[in-house]
Order: C-alpha cells, then sequence, then structure tokens
C-alpha cells in the first residue's frame, strides 16, 4: 500500500534537479543503517592541516534554497531509506534511486514545504552539532582528521519529518508507524554507528 501511494504521486526527484544552481546537496554512495545526505561538505584534514573533499563526493543542484531543503529532508527520511531497501542493492546509493524516489512539490501543502523547510535546517544544525572530529590512519592517505557524522542522533528529527511526509502522501497511522520504525533495531542498535559515518 506504501508503495502504491508513492507510485502515484505523479512526480519524482529528478524533476527538480537544475545541472547549475546556487544551492545543492552533497552525498556519497557508501550506505549503512542511515544515508549521508547532507548541504554542506564534512570536513576533512590531512596530516598538514590541508583540507580534503570526501572520496566519490556527488553533488545535486536545486535552484532555490526552499526546495534544497524539502528535498534535503525527504531523502533523509526513514521513507527514503525503505525506499531505498527495495530499489536498490542495498550496498550503494546510486543517483537512480534519489531520482526516482516519488515526489511532487505542487501536490504538498504550503504548511507542508514551510515544515520540511523548517525540519531540514535543524536537522542540519543537529548532524553538525552532534559531528565529532577524529583522527584516523589509512594506508594509501595516511593520517586524516575527520568530521564524522551521527544521523541516529538525529532520529527524533527524522521522525518528525517522516511525520510530515506521512500526511503529504496520504499514509495511514500505521504505514506512517511501520515507516518511523522501518529495521530500527538493526538501524539504531547500540555499537552500529559509533565509528561515524565513514567519508
Amino acid at each position: 500500500h506504501i508503495l502504491e501511494r508513492l507510485l502515484s504521486e505523479g512526480g519524482s526527484v529528478s524533476d527538480y534537479l537544475v545541472q547549475k544552481g546556487n544551492w545543492q546537496i552533497f552525498y556519497t554512495r557508501k550506505l549503512s543503517g542511515f544515508v549521508q545526505i547532507l548541504d554542506f561538505i564534512p570536513t576533512i584534514l590531512d596530516a598538514q592541516e590541508k583540507q580534503r573533499n570526501p572520496s566519490e563526493l556527488k553533488v545535486l543542484h536545486f535552484d532555490s534554497e526552499m526546495l534544497r531543503n524539502v528535498l534535503l529532508a525527504l531523502l533523509n527520511s526513514s521513507l527514503f531509506y525503505w525506499w531505498l531497501t527495495i530499489r536498490s542493492d542495498c550496498r550503494n546509493l546510486n543517483l537512480r534511486e534519489i531520482e526516482s524516489m516519488p515526489f511532487r512539490l505542487e501536490a504538498a501543502s504550503s504548511s507542508t514545504l514551510s515544515r520540511l523547510d523548517t525540519l531540514a535546517q535543524s536537522l542540519t544544525n543537529q548532524l553538525k552539532a552532534t559531528s565529532q572530529m577524529q583522527r584516523l590512519s589509512y594506508r594509501d592517505l595516511g593520517q586524516l582528521t575527520i568530521q564524522l557524522i551521527y544521523p541516529k542522533k538525529a532520529k527524533r528529527l527524522i521522525d518528525q519529518i517522516d511525520q510530515t511526509l506521512a500526511a503529504h502522501y496520504g499514509f495511514t497511522e500505521a504505514e506512517r508507524d511501520f515507516i518511523i520504525n522501518y529495521d530500527i533495531k538493526y538501524r539504531m542498535g547500540e555499537g552500529l554507528f559509533e565509528e561515524g559515518e565513514d567519508v
């Protein structure tokens, strides 16, 4: 039923991507219990304190801040994580899964868009506040100091995003609760992300 509701949306994220835009989302292909889709680039410093970009960093461009924030919220939702489990190999986050995520801006109420916009900003603030700078050693790269991101520490905000999306897509209460709690034992299990998300 959830899949049917999504596929009846009549649009997808691909409708809102542009070749060049002042507003961006950054992501890596690596998947674990959470995606790492951000509106900032995590800090990586080499042994000489010079900044490096994360490996395989991918960029999505948008033509407005509000649109970027709405889709940032959508792509960090447990609903999108569930979408990945049924549409991907569950090992890599590919552009095709992002582009195919059903969403139609025109079908969303102004209050829904405003709520997702606000939640996306809160999510970014939370991810930055709970991130940690950690020094790690790599065989090929030497010693790096990396800003590790812990999405599970923002699960309450992600749940609020999913509640907002559930209303938008017309999910029942049971469908909403299914998405919020999807795979929660493994996603939130102690020790699962103690080393942070690899960048």
